[in-house]
């Protein structure tokens, strides 16, 4: 449908299906439909709702988020701007962020996503991305779709490092640039030991300078003092 509209085609068929479901789609006629910009800013709601390449979210998939699509077309210019070749995600993140907090709670007037999951958490809802997530995730997408899906028509194509767009070779880095918790909070580490400090202690496990306080039931960690 991109292509219908992008390159000015009168009429494209798509066949689709198998034997007695087997058809002729009309994508000309879909991408009139659905008009230039949402046409463009397809590819990249395909990739930011998850493909092969970039996640999904959890219990949330193309229809609902197609459905919140259509009653939030704020979000369409992100869309195409992030389908058209991007240099960074950073100035489409605030749209981005009200579409994923709409998609898990259409009531909320929260309009970012760490705001979000505070609320979501008191009212038992749960919100999958934290913005730092988000931003890792976005890059994935824009990456797929504003560069590798974009460039199909262009022989010979040069594509950017996808390090450069939320991804790493260690399948257990990327994902987020936050510190892992037990790091980036360490008085909130609670230690088992009734002994006080002793070998086995999560505190000399991790290195951290801290002074333990040992009571009968356990061991709190109190960082920095």
């Amino acid at each position: 449908m991109t292509s219908a509209q992008r390159f000015n085609i009168t009429e494209l068929w798509i066949a689709f299906g198998a034997r007695k479901n087997f058809r002729y789609l009309p994508a000309h006629e879909m991408a009139n439909a659905l008009g230039l910009d949402s046409c463009v800013s397809l590819s990249m709601f395909l990739a930011f709702t998850g493909c092969d390449t970039v996640s999904c979210f959890g219990s949330r998939g193309k229809r609902a988020a197609w459905d919140m699509w259509n009653a939030y077309d704020e979000v369409t210019p992100a869309f195409c701007a992030l389908a058209a070749t991007p240099e960074t995600v950073d100035n489409w993140l605030c749209p981005l962020e009200r579409l994923l907090v709409l998609l898990y709670d259409c009531t909320s007037s929260q309009e970012f996503v760490n705001k979000a999951r505070k609320q979501f958490t008191q009212k038992s809802r749960a919100i999958v991305l934290g913005q730092a997530v988000l931003i890792q995730h976005t890059k994935r997408a824009a990456h797929q779709a504003g560069h590798c899906w974009a460039k199909t028509m262009i022989t010979s194509s040069e594509l950017p490092s996808p390090s450069e767009w939320g991804w790493n070779r260690n399948v257990n880095d990327g994902w987020t640039t936050l510190s892992e918790s037990t790091q980036a909070s360490c008085e909130l580490l609670r230690n088992g030991c009734n002994k006080g400090t002793i070998g086995l202690c999560k505190c000399l496990k991790r290195n951290i300078n801290a002074l333990l306080f040992a009571t009968v039931v356990d061991c709190i960690l109190v960082a920095n003092v």
